[in-house]
């Protein structure tokens, strides 16, 4: 019966192990060295629920269930043994649990480590990137800006160039007009337009006597007009005849004498005088002919004409 009772210890310390180990099935071969008792052998098979965290922390209360369960034994010193293998079937598992949760919680703190380093670095990146993504516009706000610029002022040089040539054409187009306005060497006084011959001296008198009604022709100053060599050019013409017009001149008329080339130089009338036929002034007896015949003066024009058959008229002009 001593046996029985011993064989009935061990299982039943087996079972408890198995249950405090959280063994949900499982086999063993118990080999024992009880001191002055045999050797017992069992084999068990176990099926049953996981024990909870309690099962591993009341060392006493699995000695006295086991106590209690061999309460019918004398035999101290196997008692004793027995409860000393369940303590430290105990502590191992708890040691073994106590690694176990360490090694997790080494597990979750290195998980956690590296997805803060991995979020960190996608900060990073998402940082890098926003700066890159804001450079980039900046290049290309600036590039635009460039471009506008560049285009403005290329606009605006073809607008002057476009501009520079519309005044180029309109200058032209006036030349020619200009040029199909005016006749050359004529005289434009007061609507009449008078055809004149650069004559002189020596045959000024001879072309207005051949063509009184028609023609005037340059006697004193330069006997060839020019609008801008700076001289007087004295022109006669008849009464009643070509220059009959300069009896009705007056003081700011203007008169538009061309060249050759028809190219036009006005003149503003600045004063009337009139004469003997010999050209001293009716009225003072000053001597007018160096006013009259002379090339001083500065860019000017002196016109003569009969005012009656004992009289001269002369119209003085300086250019406009």
């Amino acid at each position: 019966m001593q046996e029985r009772k011993g064989y009935k210890r061990v299982v039943s310390s087996f079972f408890l192990s198995c249950l405090i180990l959280g063994t949900w099935t499982g086999c063993a071969n118990v080999k024992m060295n009880m001191g002055l008792h045999k050797k017992v052998n069992a084999s068990v098979h176990l099926v049953g629920p996981q024990q909870t965290d309690d099962t591993y922390n009341s060392y006493e209360a699995l000695i006295a269930l086991e106590n209690k369960q061999s309460k019918n034994t004398n035999n101290d010193t196997f008692t004793d043994y027995h409860n000393a293998i369940v303590i430290e079937q105990i502590s191992q598992a708890n040691k073994q649990r106590a690694e176990q949760k360490a090694k997790e919680k080494a597990l979750e703190a290195k998980m956690a480590e590296e997805l803060a380093i991995q979020h960190q670095k996608e900060l990073e990146e998402a940082a890098r990137q926003a700066a890159y993504s804001k450079a980039q516009s900046a290049k290309a706000a600036q590039e635009q800006a460039e471009q506008a610029q560049i285009q403005q002022e290329a606009n605006q040089a073809q607008e002057e160039a476009n501009q520079a040539a519309q005044e180029q054409q309109t200058q032209q187009q006036a030349q020619v007009a200009q040029q199909n306005t005016y006749a050359p060497d004529t005289i434009y006084l007061n609507g009449n337009a008078i055809p004149y011959v650069n004559a002189g001296q020596g045959s000024g008198q001879a072309i207005i006597d051949a063509n009184p009604n028609g023609t005037a022709a340059t006697w004193g100053g330069a006997s060839v007009q020019s609008g801008s060599d700076g001289l007087n050019t004295h022109f006669i013409g008849h009464n009643y005849g070509a220059f009959t017009c300069l009896l009705g001149a007056n003081i700011g008329d203007v008169i538009t004498i061309t060249d050759g080339a028809s190219n036009p130089t006005s003149y503003v009338v600045n004063d009337i005088r009139k004469s003997d036929n010999d050209g001293y002034e009716l009225g003072t007896g000053a001597d007018l002919m160096g006013m009259v015949a002379g090339v001083g003066g500065g860019e000017r024009v002196t016109l003569q004409t009969c005012f009656d058959d004992f009289s001269l008229l002369f119209v003085f002009a300086n250019a406009g």
